[in-house]
């Protein structure tokens, strides 16, 4: 089986499953996925956020060279621990499955790890007065990704994360 936990650079949250039909695990996962910002279930789902701060000199001028950014990524996931007497196909299939979100999920995490210092060179390269929305702007095209990443794999389906 996948090491539940091994979507790299994110914390991880479980809801656990049940059953020992692949259709007892739909059921579960349906009933306790969970839920978007638009109101969809999902088998699994990706949450992140990025921060920042920058000093500020005496005079109250920010210090936009000192600009800081900390990004928190959460994962979460559904556990199912196969009880006794599970059927062998479907704990194969499972396994198969848990591996294909993993890789789906990584797709969300690695993007916002690898464009969170866009972010910081946004507000690095703005004015006091724009490093706001410039950061911003970045944050938007972060969460674009996510939609269109979700649309063209159809939330990890042409990668196998799809069940049963």
């Amino acid at each position: 089986t996948v090491v539940v936990g091994a979507v790299p650079n994110a914390a991880m949250q479980y809801y656990d499953i049940t059953g020992t039909t692949a259709a007892d695990l739909r059921a579960s996962m349906d009933a306790q996925g969970p839920v978007d910002s638009s109101g969809r279930r999902n088998d699994a789902f990706t949450t992140w956020n990025i921060d920042w701060t920058w000093p500020l000199n005496p005079d109250g001028t920010c210090v936009l060279s000192g600009a800081t950014i900390t990004d928190t990524i959460t994962v979460t996931f559904p556990r199912w621990l196969p009880p006794p007497g599970a059927p062998g196909p479907v704990i194969e299939r499972w396994n198969t499955y848990e591996s294909a979100l993993v890789t789906h999920e990584s797709g969300h995490v690695s993007f916002v790890i690898a464009t969170a210092a866009d972010v910081l060179a946004a507000i690095k390269g703005a004015t006091c007065a724009t490093a706001e929305t410039a950061a911003q702007a970045v944050v938007t095209r972060i969460r674009q990704h996510d939609l269109d990443y979700d649309a063209e794999t159809g939330h990890g389906a042409t990668q196998g994360a799809r069940f049963p």
